[in-house]
């Protein structure tokens, strides 16, 4: 199709004078339509661009769409938004998005009078236009070299901070791999591998290449969330190099590695130099104060800002914050200022704060319980990235606070029928990297016999209740409760039996000795798998419905359950009146199993062995925070907080945030620890916590920040109907941009996690409607408006619609921004 947009009116009479009338007049007055539309426009641009980004084949493909695109992307999704539009609309659309400057054409055409199907166009702003028109006006594509040509030059010297995950990071100790010592392990794809074996990651003295993830191994800190594991030494890399890029720069890589790399071109061309520009990457996977301690990062940074001030002529240093740099140089601010009170207002002339994580992000949470590799998803198995995102000490410091400024709560537990929605191909979240199918625990209680109860009265209280599903799991043998002692050599059983029985009897127990179990669960029983020396994986089944006789070692074999369903009794009839009973329980919520092994002749015992194993995976945890309502309730949801939820699920990862955030006086200072997550506060409670307020000593904080990207900022949780472990509640994308009961706020949900889109009503804009950077919600980005009339800090703020969190790295409007910061100290376009 092709369109006069000058002429179309005439040519085409009253009905298309009326299709751009119609389109006009809904357009302008409906803002938040015209947004929407853009970011579909925007979403299936990138969506058709995903390959070029992922492979890196092209260096920054430039995102574009061709006028043929849109009349296929936009036609089908007028009727969606009550639109009584067609395809003869399209044309209008298009205009009015370029005539306010929503989009423009991809080749400058001052003459642009034509809408064809080949017509090429990239989203725009004013502020974009205007670049567009510098760099055209030298004949440059960079940034930096046309304001250098315009007269721009450098006026304060800058210190680099990066993010989460953007300081290139190197080996410099291996038992394992002492060639990869002194070269880059963050991030090397040919470094990264794909297996890894868990929950034993640093407990075997083994060196054995299979049963690691030789990657993962090197990138995990030990379980205290901050000491090297034994035989590893992981340490960032130094300089501009260690920010520019992650990996070497090479066609594969340097699209999806890229960090600073643009920026830093930028700030070279506009005239920065060795003198006048330093970076200073850290160690990110470390709590904030644990850098100080093990890497003197603190007082590195403190010298590299002193050396430019006195350097450049007593110029005051701007620090570049990007991400969890933000809230490392916030730290840095009140390290100091506790030591050397007013050393900032000297030093520090101010911040160029670059998504700024201020209350952190609920993306935090799903990466301490579910895992998140930074990007590496589609490389690691499930559960290297579970130990990655809870062997990150600095991930628990992310987490979200003030939540009650969230559109919505951040975990949703279902608690309505599970017959109503299909859990079985929802993906798991908290589940065993094998997996286990037991039927539901009806059926199991007709195998209770009432016969003499097997448990002393000592421990009964001590047992739960035997079911399928608390039964099932890989369970780890705990070699320091059994007794006796598991013997190293087989020949060191049963030392007072001789010839066939003990032979019989030696095969049964050593089977049952193996220090992985992994136990099946069915409607009549259950099954019990492990490994056997020189063997493949051996099975055995135990149904309660029948007797098993084993002929061909003359053997007879019974199961079933006690009268008071807290104990499995398993009896191997044996030649000659020797009997094999075997007595499980559970204790511990279900997390541990005491196995009594007892061996008798004619019911005269003659030996007995006590074993206990711990479940790979507790579960229990998880499923008492399910099957518990007394936290909100939000329709057929129950919502605790993320506190709670991590505290009882993960207690490790809580432990780190309570002992490397709560406690530390540069980041809660005073403040009540409890007010901080999700009640409101007022002006002067917020002023107690340090983490609620801008950076001390300083003359300037400049935020800029991306806004209107989909950002996750929920999780629909449920249980699995087979198993009971936790899942994505896929039966909550029916509430998807529906204000419901299930969802007050119409926040859109996708595979239950729920996202902010740039239409979603925002407490802390009073309803207004806004959506965060992809990574960072808007609530969290925006918090610096807090801080607007404080009389310590001049705060300006600028919002870039459309923009991603790291990739605005490499946004010409964001680059704009930071070096009209440092050549000329303000910006025209903050507010």
């Amino acid at each position: 199709m092709m369109i006069d947009i000058g002429e179309a009116a005439k040519a085409s009479g009253t009905s298309s004078l009326s299709f751009k009338d119609t389109v006009n007049q809904q357009l302008a007055s409906q803002s938040a339509l015209c947004v929407e539309l853009v970011n579909l426009l925007r979403q299936k641009t990138e969506e058709s661009f995903s390959l070029f980004r992922l492979t890196g084949l092209f260096k920054d493909p430039e995102v574009k769409f061709s006028a043929k695109q849109a009349y296929q992307w936009l036609v089908p999704e007028f009727p969606k938004r009550d639109l009584e539009w067609g395809e003869d609309h399209v044309p209008y659309v298009i205009e009015f998005l370029w005539d306010k400057r929503y989009i423009d054409l991809k080749e400058h055409d001052p003459d642009f009078v034509t809408i064809a199907d080949d017509t090429e166009f990239i989203f725009s702003s004013p502020i974009q236009s205007e670049l567009r028109a510098l760099l055209a006006s030298h004949n440059t594509p960079r940034l930096g070299i046309a304001m250098s040509m315009e007269g721009k030059e450098p006026q304060y010297p800058v210190v680099i901070v990066p993010g989460l995950g953007s300081s290139a990071l190197s080996v410099w100790e291996s038992d394992y791999r002492t060639e990869w010592v002194g070269e880059r392990l963050w991030l090397d794809f040919s470094k990264v591998g794909t297996e890894i074996k868990l929950p034993t990651l640093w407990k075997s003295p083994e060196k054995t290449e299979g049963d690691y993830g030789m990657f993962v191994r090197h990138m995990l800190l030990a379980d205290d969330g901050y000491s090297d594991p034994p035989g590893v030494r992981v340490r960032p890399m130094e300089g501009l190099e260690a920010v520019a890029s992650l990996s070497p720069v090479n066609r594969l890589t340097t699209g999806i590695t890229t960090i600073f790399g643009e920026l830093i071109k930028n700030l070279l061309d506009i005239g920065y130099d060795r003198k006048n520009i330093a970076a200073a990457p850290y160690d990110w996977r470390l709590p904030i104060q644990k850098l100080e301690e093990r890497d003197s990062y603190f007082t590195s940074l403190k010298s590299q800002i002193v050396n430019l001030y006195n350097v450049n002529g007593e110029k005051r240093v701007v620090l570049i914050c990007h991400s969890n740099g933000n809230r490392v140089a916030h730290y840095f601010t009140h390290w100091m200022e506790n030591r050397e009170p007013g050393w900032c207002k000297k030093y520090i002339h101010g911040f160029i704060a670059l998504a700024a994580p201020y209350l952190g992000a609920p993306k935090m949470a799903r990466a301490i319980v579910t895992g998140d590799a930074l990007g590496l998803d589609i490389v690691l198995v499930e559960k290297a990235q579970e130990a990655w995102g809870r062997h990150m000490g600095s991930y628990p410091a992310l987490l979200p606070l003030q939540e009650h400024l969230l559109p919505t709560r951040v975990l949703m537990l279902y608690t309505g029928s599970h017959a109503e929605t299909n859990q079985t191909d929802s993906p798991s979240v908290l589940s065993h990297q094998e997996r286990f199918h037991p039927t539901p625990e009806r059926g199991w209680q007709q195998f209770q016999r009432d016969e003499e109860n097997e448990i002393p009265e000592e421990e009964s209280a001590a047992f739960t209740q035997i079911t399928a599903r608390v039964l099932a799991g890989v369970w780890l043998i705990d070699h320091a409760l059994c007794e006796p002692k598991v013997p190293d050599d087989p020949d060191d059983y049963l030392p007072e039996l001789k010839g066939w029985a003990r032979d019989l009897l030696l095969k049964l127990i050593v089977f049952m000795d193996r220090p992985k179990q992994e136990i099946s669960t069915a409607k009549n029983g259950f099954k019990e798998t492990t490994d056997l020396p020189n063997t493949k994986k051996k099975s055995v089944a135990y149904p309660f419905d029948h007797e098993k006789k084993i002929k061909s070692v003359n053997v007879t074999r019974t199961t079933r359950l006690s009268i008071n369903g807290k104990q499995i009794i398993t009896e191997y009839f044996l030649p000659k009146g020797y009997t094999l009973k075997i007595l499980i329980g559970l204790t511990e919520e279900a997390n541990t199993m005491k196995k009594r092994i007892i061996i008798s002749k004619k019911d005269t015992i003659i030996g007995e062995l006590v074993r206990f194993f711990r479940r790979e995976t507790p579960f229990s945890l998880v499923q008492q925070c399910l099957d518990e309502h007394d936290s909100e309730q939000i329709g057929n949801y129950s919502s605790p907080t993320w506190r709670d939820f991590i505290a009882r699920v993960i207690p490790a990862s809580y432990q780190h945030f309570d002992e490397f955030f709560v406690r530390d006086e540069f980041i809660f200072g005073k403040g009540n620890p409890e007010a901080i997550y999700d009640i409101k506060l007022s002006e002067e409670e917020a002023k107690e916590y340090p983490i609620l307020n801008p950076p001390v000593g300083i003359d300037n904080l400049w935020c800029i920040y991306g806004r209107d990207r989909d950002t996750e900022i929920s999780y629909y949780l449920s249980k699995k109907i087979e198993d009971h472990s936790i899942c994505y509640h896929l039966g909550a994308d029916e509430h998807s941009l529906s204000e419901s009961e299930n969802n007050p706020s119409g926040v859109a949900i996708k595979e239950g996690i729920g996202f902010e889109t740039s239409t979603t009503p925002q407490p802390c804009l009073e309803g207004e409607p806004a959506s965060g950077d992809g990574t960072v919600p808007y609530y969290s980005l925006s918090y610096c408006k807090n801080w607007k009339h404080s009389t310590d800090v001049n705060v300006e703020i600028i919002e870039v619609p459309g923009q991603e969190h790291t990739d605005m790295l490499k946004d010409d409007q964001v680059i704009f921004h930071v070096l009209k910061y440092l050549c000329d100290g303000e910006n025209p376009y903050s507010s």
